[in-house]
């Protein structure tokens, strides 16, 4: 792992003795920093080469936005749609927005008891 200025690399894991190990938790990142991770296999020879370098930010997914509302009144066509941000960001600066909608008026289905 590099420190997120694209430096030099350091160890943050040395799985010797432990050869089924596929994963380690990093810690101690500083939010909204992106840092660059590698991993490189080892056997009684050596080290092989060095996997391409990742680049992960030290955030998490956007959480707690509400479902949007209408804004005004709609037309027969068309309407206008406003939200508020999310309640946690994840740590990085939210980058966009998207709205999803479905098909459109579909039959409902009622079972009847």
């Amino acid at each position: 792992m590099d420190n997120g200025y694209n430096e030099d690399f350091e160890l943050i894991f040395n799985g010797f003795g432990f050869p089924d190990v596929t994963s380690f938790k990093a810690s101690g990142l500083v939010t909204g920093q992106y840092y660059r991770f590698y991993v490189q296999a080892e056997n009684i020879v050596g080290a092989g080469n060095q996997s391409p370098s990742t680049y992960i930010y030290a955030c998490a997914d956007p959480s707690g936005i509400e479902p949007p509302v209408l804004l005004g009144l709609a037309s027969s066509t068309s309407l206008s749609l406003r939200w508020s941000e999310p309640q946690s960001s994840g740590g990085c600066a939210i980058t966009s927005y998207s709205i999803l909608r479905d098909s459109g008026p579909a039959q409902p289905t009622f079972t009847i008891i």
